[in-house]
């Protein structure tokens, strides 16, 4: 019997809420973490036993990408940021996605690191000496930045 998919739907569902929350002038905090509770609960009650099929691991991992980012616009703590980002590890590790045929199956640190990568070659590279540059000028500052104003 394959998964009930209620707890990826309540990732997005509060990915969304958080978002709008954060972007505009709606009160969805509230809904936001409702959503991000039955998420949590249903997904930790998923993880209990192996995914049967594709779906059901694309599933458990979207789930801990939509709450990872979810976490990133809550804002509240950085840990629960790196514990749901580890969680989406964990489930990368498991190889559910290689093994079951997942859309997923690429994600392995080799390839995220090769995807990031070609997201940022269209920036230019920059020299050494200008890096240096910019770390003395950020030095000079600090005084400015240790006294109250």
């Amino acid at each position: 019997m394959s998964f009930q998919y209620d707890f990826l739907i309540h990732a997005i569902l509060g990915l969304a809420a958080a978002h709008l929350d954060m972007t505009s002038t709606s009160n969805l905090g509230e809904v936001a973490l409702s959503h991000r509770l039955l998420a949590i609960k249903g997904l930790n009650e998923a993880l209990s036993q192996p995914p049967k099929n594709s779906a059901d691991a694309d599933a458990l991992l979207g789930t801990c990408y939509a709450l990872s980012m979810q976490s990133s616009f809550l804002g509240k703590s950085v840990e629960d940021f790196l514990v749901m980002f580890r969680g989406c590890r964990l489930i990368i590790e498991q190889q559910w996605s290689r093994n079951l045929g997942s859309v997923f199956h690429d994600l392995d640190l080799d390839r995220q690191v090769e995807i990031a990568s070609s997201k940022l070659s269209p920036f230019p590279i920059i020299d050494e000496n200008s890096i240096e540059t910019a770390k003395k000028s950020f030095e000079r500052l600090r005084p400015l930045c240790e006294k109250s104003v």
